[in-house]
């Protein structure tokens, strides 16, 4: 995970001294990643905002800096986003992060939500950034991506996250078949699990969050469970099919880990991309109705697909996203930087995918930018504090400063 990206976690509300100074005491964890160890945003923020430059220390050398904001996950076995949209209306990320990428700078960013989402937060990026032709967007269908070239005119192109989701972890397992559906994921109220009240027999929910569990009261006969990430692909195969509900979202990462645990899905139209790797043999799509619901779990659990088809199916269309973003996106960067790496761009990005999954980058890196002379944020403030032992700033002055800044944008 890059040096730049680690600053995406940064809240809003940066002027409320009250909101400020509980995240302070909070001490947001972010580490351990590329910065070598554990360390808070607030740390990071005081630093960069107290030393004018020092967010550009990421650059050496004549090699171009690629940043991706995505983290991988041993948890769950997903690449995540950190959710640089979300965060882009923050003083930090709009007015000191984005106009310092330069020209050697190129930035990808996965969507978490569909576009249509997402379209004010890239015209923000897009009014700050120095060098806005260096944004690239990776939307989570064909379809999102041709409608923000369209509409908006940026380089935006279909490569969802679920690309790089972990197929080692998600793998078809010889279980026996216990349940008719799966569902995986949380159970908050945007999931729409009352629709699954009519499958038939038993139905499994994997949950990662209490939150919502009161939403499962509506379906009959349920085992709820949260097994480790080692497991999951074993529980998962115990399925006739995975089944998602949500009508807006994004990629859904537990859509195609169904399908790469060779076990078709039910789900419901929707928007966001996850359709993009449905077909008329590995998905059903339905009305949001309890009745055609349990019907397609019916259908679908008669077909007895071959689990390593299903499987098959999911990689190939993975295999054409990632082809775009290496020969689409990355291609021009590395003939204008005469090969920096000495790999092709698909080697390249296989390469940084597999590094991430084995943590070879502390799992937390793709793209990881050229190392100077303090390879991380950890390393330039211990550096600054060895030369300078007084406290940099107390979070007073440091909102000061900040609100000033606040009032001159």
């Amino acid at each position: 995970f890059c040096l730049i990206s680690n600053f995406f976690l940064i809240f809003s509300c940066f002027s409320n001294e009250k909101i400020f100074k509980s995240l302070e005491n909070q001490k947001w964890l972010l580490g351990p990643d590329a910065l070598g160890e554990p360390y808070t945003w607030f740390e990071a923020a005081e630093f960069v905002l107290n030393n004018p430059g020092a967010e550009r220390s990421w650059r050496s050398g004549t090699k171009p800096n690629i940043f991706c904001d995505l983290i991988y996950t041993a948890e769950w076995g997903r690449i995540w986003s950190m959710g640089f949209f979300y965060n882009l209306d923050t003083l930090f990320v709009r007015d000191v992060l984005v106009p310092n990428f330069d020209e050697n700078d190129f930035v990808l960013i996965p969507f978490w939500w569909g576009a249509e989402f997402l379209k004010g937060k890239i015209n923000l990026l897009l009014k700050h950034a120095k060098k806005p032709e260096n944004f690239f967007f990776l939307a989570n269908s064909l379809a999102d991506a041709k409608m923000l070239n369209e509409e908006i005119g940026v380089q935006a192109f279909g490569v969802s996250h679920n690309a790089f989701i972990d197929t080692d972890v998600f793998y078809p397992k010889e279980e026996p078949k216990l349940y008719d559906a799966i569902y995986l994921g949380c159970c908050r109220s945007q999931k729409r699990l009352e629709l699954g009240k009519n499958i038939f027999s038993e139905s499994i929910v994997v949950t990662h969050a209490p939150e919502g569990l009161s939403n499962l009261d509506v379906l009959p006969k349920k085992t709820i469970i949260s097994p480790p990430i080692e497991s999951f692909a074993n529980t998962i195969s115990q399925a006739h099919c995975g089944v998602i509900f949500s009508s807006n979202e994004g990629g859904c990462y537990a859509s195609t880990e169904y399908l790469l645990c060779g076990i078709p899905v039910v789900s419901t139209h929707s928007l966001g991309g996850r359709d993009a790797y449905y077909d008329d043999v590995t998905a059903i799509v339905v009305n949001s109705d309890p009745d055609e619901i349990s019907k397609a779990v019916q259908a679908i659990k008669d077909r007895r697909i071959d689990p390593f088809e299903i499987r098959n199916r999911a990689i190939s269309v993975s295999d054409k996203m990632l082809n775009t973003l290496a020969y689409d996106i990355l291609q021009p960067i590395f003939t204008r930087y005469q090969d920096p790496w000495g790999l092709n761009p698909r080697e390249f990005v296989n390469r940084k995918i597999k590094d991430s999954q084995n943590k070879f980058s502390k799992g937390r890196t793709i793209f990881q930018p050229e190392g100077g002379k303090y390879n991380s944020l950890r390393k330039i403030i211990q550096a600054q504090r060895l030369t300078n032992p007084k406290k940099i700033q107390s979070s007073t002055k440091l909102i000061k400063k900040i609100k000033l800044i606040e009032a001159k944008s």
